[in-house]
């Protein structure tokens, strides 16, 4: 009698049990080590303690102003009470000292008598009183010269006493509202001068500052890097903001931030006794 063939090849049968419930390796990976989690949280917690002690932040303020010539501007102001006769000069015109700008008539109870007004030094006229006819009180602004070359300085005028945390050689980025930093970026310039003293907006010349409400100011000259933003030439009076630092403090000293300021004051109090 023939004996019967397998149901299934051999090669099949040795496939499923390697597959299935045969010789397959079972890795089992055991838990974290409690050590290694407690280190890692301990860890943690020093660099965010760390961080706290002796990470440090500077509080920056928004301050504004204009460009001016490095070497100054010249102004015209009416020396008397009257009225405009005559003009010489409009905005663009070149002048020599002792040119003479503008013919002004004192008004008087008897008579009327003339004077001329000259040009304190030679340069530009960039804005000038145009309205002939018109009447200025003495110490009018009738016209402003600017040298025939200059290099641009940002002067900045802030209301806020930034003094004592910025001295000459100090980098400042500086923007143009005309050029919008989110387009063509920030602007370097250094510190060359720091007021210590206050000013009055009424001093900061023909440009002002309007923008600021506050009539004592602080002024810093900033000299630019460049003369130019991306190829476009910037312009004499054109508006600059800057971010000028105020402050700088370690972390923790600012969330104590009531208590370092009574801090403070003590320690300003007792140098001032000392005096």
């Amino acid at each position: 009698m023939s004996s019967r063939s397998p149901l299934f090849r051999a090669a099949a049968v040795e496939a499923k049990r390697a597959n299935g419930h045969g010789a397959t390796e079972v890795i089992v990976i055991g838990p974290v080590s409690f050590s290694v989690v407690v280190s890692s949280a301990v860890a943690l917690v020093a660099a965010l303690v760390a961080f706290f002690l002796w990470g440090s932040y500077t509080e920056h303020i928004t301050v504004q102003g204009h460009l001016l010539p490095d070497a100054g501007v010249s102004e015209v102001a009416s020396p008397i009470r009257g009225t405009i006769v005559h003009s010489n000069v409009e905005h663009g015109s070149s002048v020599r000292r002792g040119d003479v700008l503008f013919v002004l008539r004192r008004e008087g109870a008897a008579s009327a008598s003339s004077i001329e007004v000259v040009s304190p030094a030679d340069g530009i006229v960039i804005a000038a009183e145009p309205n002939v006819a018109r009447f200025v009180d003495s110490g009018s602004r009738l016209a402003t010269i600017v040298p025939p070359r200059y290099r641009l300085q940002a002067h900045l005028y802030s209301a806020n006493d930034v003094v004592s945390s910025l001295s000459a050689g100090d980098r400042v980025s500086l923007h143009f509202p005309a050029y919008p930093y989110q387009r063509y970026g920030l602007h370097e310039g250094r510190v060359v001068d720091v007021s210590r003293t206050v000013i009055f907006s009424s001093e900061s010349g023909s440009f002002g500052v309007p923008l600021l409400q506050s009539q004592v100011l602080y002024k810093v000259v900033v000299d630019l890097e460049s003369q130019s933003e991306r190829a476009r030439d910037l312009e004499l009076g054109m508006v600059v903001q800057a971010e000028l630092p105020v402050e700088s403090r370690r972390l923790y000293q600012w969330a104590l931030g009531p208590l370092y300021e009574r801090r403070k004051t003590q320690e300003y109090q007792v140098e001032a006794a000392t005096r």
